[in-house]
């Protein structure tokens, strides 16, 4: 039987310790591999962002952002994050589909802002990075979901970089 967390966890571990050994223009510089810390970032002005947009007592993750439910498939197979594979092309699709539908939303709205098609866009673009997303589930997801203390520990953790 394969448990999901078990090959998420060892995924995420392989991508981290590779990227942790590795600096931008390393041997790995063909394929880009950017520093964790980089990811780390890039996911923190992202929720600042959405903290900014929509202020909350608890954050919105990527997933609820785009209306996306992280503990449904295609997500919960871990080869969601590997390029290549029929989980990563499902999840792509349904990102891409969900964006669209947001973005087709908020056109057709009274309210229309630019700023909020853009912040679509930014997560969308976001979630479609695999090696981010790695980053993502491995360090955010399990402190966001929490019912208590995610927006704590996120300012603490943003605070950091």
């Amino acid at each position: 039987m394969i448990i999901p967390h078990v090959i998420l966890a060892m995924v995420a571990s392989t991508l981290l310790g590779a990227l942790s050994m590795t600096g931008w223009h390393s041997v790995y510089g063909k394929q880009r591999i950017k520093p964790v810390s980089e990811h780390v970032i890039n996911i923190c002005q992202i929720h600042h962002r959405l903290l900014t947009t929509y202020p909350t007592q608890k954050p919105t993750t990527f997933f609820q952002h785009l209306g996306l439910n992280h503990s449904e498939a295609p997500f919960t197979d871990p080869r969601w994050l590997i390029p290549g594979e029929a989980a990563n092309d499902k999840a792509l699709d349904t990102i891409n589909k969900k964006w669209a539908e947001r973005v087709q939303r908020l056109l057709n709205s009274p309210r229309e802002s630019e700023d909020e098609q853009a912040l679509y866009s930014r997560v969308a673009e976001a979630m479609q990075d695999h090696q981010l997303m790695a980053v993502y589930m491995y360090k955010f997801m399990p402190e966001l979901v929490k019912s208590q203390g995610g927006l704590k520990w996120l300012k603490k953790t943003c605070s950091q970089t």
